[in-house]
């Protein structure tokens, strides 16, 4: 079994019945097949067609909400935080590989054309540990010792990087002159109905060598403006590039949170 994991950052709020609604959907769907919604991730709710508006609910009142589903293992989490921007990771495994992929990738297209992200990845445990991952006390990379270089207050920074598959919202997008700077790059792009563009490693999913997976997303991300991703093996006191359109969306997000949270909305 491989073990395999997503993230999208957006600005969909999905304490809306009606958002909530559209994915429940996605989620009632192959390769998914939900079972259970909670706010903890063990779930014990059992995961039906109308039950999109208590999840909603439970989102709204508590920020987090876990849905798990499916012989994959799926277990998703959908999470809203006081910038504005929420974050959306998935997690699943896989028997085969080559045979399964393009069908999770197929999906996560369809939830970014149901809901336009700003920026998003895939790609397997093992690699989103090698670029996040705290180093543990012998100096190898731990998931259990926390993770760097992701998250909302990050993107603020800079972008996460690049991965094996890379979503960039359709404000990113134009930022770095997506997709025609990426002509001659042993990459597949695909342009989303919604806008939202896709760059996809000419690759397998999981590499022959981590380091030269890891050179190869660096290469891209030069080519793309490496001064705008995070990178593990940059100094700490690096100064990375602001995206004027991506920082005006996230200025937006916080500013219309703030307005809602005030006492006098």
């Amino acid at each position: 079994m491989s073990e395999l994991r997503a993230s999208l950052y957006t600005a969909a709020d999905l304490s809306d019945p009606k958002a909530m609604a559209l994915m429940w959907e996605l989620l009632s769907a192959p390769p998914i097949g939900a079972t259970k919604f909670d706010r903890v991730e063990r779930a014990r709710r059992v995961f039906g067609p109308g039950d999109f508006v208590e999840a909603a609910s439970v989102l709204g009142r508590y920020q987090q909400l876990f849905v798990r589903g499916g012989a994959a293992r799926f277990l998703a989490s959908f999470a809203h935080d006081r910038s504005g921007c929420r974050v959306w990771d998935f997690a699943w495994r896989v028997r085969d590989q080559e045979a399964e992929t393009a069908e999770w990738v197929t999906w996560l297209s369809s939830v970014c054309n149901e809901f336009p992200p700003l920026f998003g990845d895939m790609c397997t445990q093992q690699e989103y540990a090698a670029k996040h991952a705290m180093l543990d006390h012998a100096g190898k990379p731990s998931m259990l010792e926390g993770s760097i270089g992701v998250g909302t207050s990050q993107l603020r920074l800079a972008l996460p990087g690049i991965y094996w598959w890379t979503v960039f919202g359709h404000e990113v997008a134009a930022d770095l002159g997506l997709p025609q700077v990426t002509d001659g790059l042993n990459v597949t792009v695909n342009v989303l109905s919604s806008g939202t563009v896709t760059l996809q490693l000419n690759e397998p999913l999981t590499p022959v060598g981590m380091e030269q997976r890891l050179q190869l997303e660096r290469t891209l991300a030069s080519a793309l403006g490496d001064r705008y991703f995070f990178d593990r093996a940059k100094p700490s006191d690096t100064d990375y590039g602001s995206l004027p359109h991506l920082r005006k969306r996230l200025d937006e997000l916080s500013a219309a949170l703030s307005l809602r949270l005030s006492p006098e909305y």
